[in-house]
């Protein structure tokens, strides 16, 4: 049996991990630049943000591909851009006769928040990629190893 010190401490770790609600701190850094207006910036939630980097990264996106991106119902999506549209995040257009056929796309400032989203990713990724090179292969399968049978463990 592992030492109960051990799996303690990794219990402690992992709840301290937890803790950091790492949606608040990206929604936080963007309603504090002051891009938005406070009503704006009480409403917006982080899957808010990830249907505006969806929209990003797709060239004329369509809401299913917004919804084909995102853990997300159509329905849910369909919210979210009305909202974002509504707020001036997003435009809605039609590009053919087919008014079935909406695209969507993004305002200027919906990039600038974007951009600060996906700014605060990238650091997050380059400081894993320095603790990661602290460690040798062999470590980072074991941790990998754990954390894989730990999701697992949460989901039964």
């Amino acid at each position: 049996m592992k030492s109960t010190s051990l799996t303690n401490q990794i219990k402690a770790q992992l709840e301290i991990f937890r803790s950091r609600d790492i949606d608040q701190v990206i929604l936080n850094q963007v309603k504090g630049t002051g891009l938005i207006d406070t009503k704006l910036a009480s409403r917006l939630t982080i899957n808010d943000l990830h249907v505006i980097q969806v929209v990003a990264h797709s060239e004329d996106a369509m809401l299913s591909d917004i919804v084909a991106g995102l853990p997300l119902t159509q329905g849910a999506v369909s919210k979210i851009v009305n909202k974002l549209a509504t707020a001036g995040l997003l435009t809605k257009t039609h590009k053919s006769a087919n008014k079935k056929e909406t695209y969507i796309q993004l305002t200027r400032l919906a990039k600038e928040i974007n951009a600060i989203h996906e700014g605060y990713h990238q650091e997050m990724n380059d400081k894993l990629q320095g603790l990661t090179d602290q460690f040798t292969s062999a470590d980072l399968q074991v941790v990998r190893e754990f954390l894989e049978k730990l999701n697992k463990l949460r989901q039964s």
